[in-house]
């Protein structure tokens, strides 16, 4: 837990992370994962969110772009890039095992 807490994750992220508490964006709420791909959040959800408090992580990860977008764009446009590619990546990779 420690851990979380000092990369600055939300406390109600970290306390479920490893636990049936945890949000699997992806799997459990594919619209909302697909909508938050498209809007270049997913480089801000480096946390596994919470079943109870998702939407509350979800406000500080924006709330995290928004600074980060205001103080160093070019971070943000590499940061969406680099992420894109890795799913890209994983995606290939998914399609080529089956």
């Amino acid at each position: 837990m420690d851990m979380g807490i000092m990369f600055g994750y939300p406390r109600t992220a970290v306390e479920a992370y490893g636990t049936q508490d945890v949000l699997d964006l992806e799997t459990d709420l594919p619209e909302e994962y697909a909508y938050l791909r498209k809007e270049g959040m997913l480089p801000f959800l480096k946390f596994t969110p919470s079943k109870l408090h998702w939407k509350e992580e979800l406000e500080w990860a924006k709330d995290n772009k928004k600074i980060i977008e205001e103080k160093s764009p070019n971070t943000i446009n590499q940061a969406i890039e680099e992420t894109e590619e890795y799913l890209n990546n994983l995606e290939k990779e998914r399609s080529e095992r089956e």
